[in-house]
């Protein structure tokens, strides 16, 4: 953010506000913060965690931890899963077109399932994921 004494305004520029305010952007940081608040609400959780030593389950975590995962990633998941990611493992693609599988294991919300589901319809993809709400 930039600040003008001149006039008394800030402003803030586009390079910046692409990051805040473009959620199918890859730059995107939203989802970032909201893991963070996520974190503060499961303050009490984590200290008696602590004190115990009995740890927190991930499906324990307070839901901004899984809304704020899918929001943080999903930006580069549309920009890069299936158009460079899968056609950079040697014979991957290949495989998914013809008919392949994939156990997409710990998919929280399931938009990597869901995104090689519909880039490659003739294979069987198929999402778990441990903590409730996940992908259905």
């Amino acid at each position: 953010m930039t600040y003008d004494p001149a006039n008394g305004r800030y402003t803030l520029p586009d390079e910046m506000a692409l990051a805040l305010t473009d959620e199918n952007s890859p730059a995107y940081i939203a989802g970032g913060y909201q893991i963070l608040a996520g974190l503060f609400k499961d303050e009490d959780k984590i200290i008696e965690a602590f004190k115990t030593g009995k740890g927190l389950g991930w499906g324990d975590h307070h839901h901004y931890l899984f809304q704020g995962t899918e929001r943080f990633f999903k930006p580069n998941y549309v920009a890069n899963l299936t158009s460079s990611w899968i056609p950079a493992l040697e014979g991957v693609e290949t495989k998914l077109k013809n008919g392949g599988k994939v156990a997409d294991v710990g998919c929280g919300h399931g938009v990597s399932t869901i995104l090689m589901a519909k880039a490659y319809p003739n294979a069987s993809v198929v999402g778990f994921d441990f903590h409730k709400p996940s992908v259905e």
